[in-house]
């Protein structure tokens, strides 16, 4: 079965680290699910989102980022960069 990996950043198109992570997630053989907290989506879209992942990396340090990843620990996913 194939792994995925959520990814969490805030920016209005992909950076090189972004980029990178997607390579290397290619290259494993993992899928990867972009998630742009800059992008408007509600707690429904989130949670198809994160139901497609194995786990969370969040890559954004926005304050609101927090909140977010929040949730997504309380919906039942690990987080790495959690919260705490």
């Amino acid at each position: 079965m194939k792994k995925s990996i959520g990814y969490i950043f805030c920016q209005k198109k992909p950076e090189k680290e972004d980029l990178l992570f997607q390579k290397i997630a290619k290259n494993k053989n993992i899928e990867l699910v972009m998630i742009n907290i800059c992008n408007d989506f509600n707690e429904e879209a989130l949670e198809e989102l994160i139901k497609k992942c194995d786990i969370i990396y969040n890559n954004s340090a926005e304050e609101f980022a927090i909140e977010l990843v929040k949730t997504i620990e309380e919906l039942g996913k690990k987080v790495l960069s959690s919260s705490k």
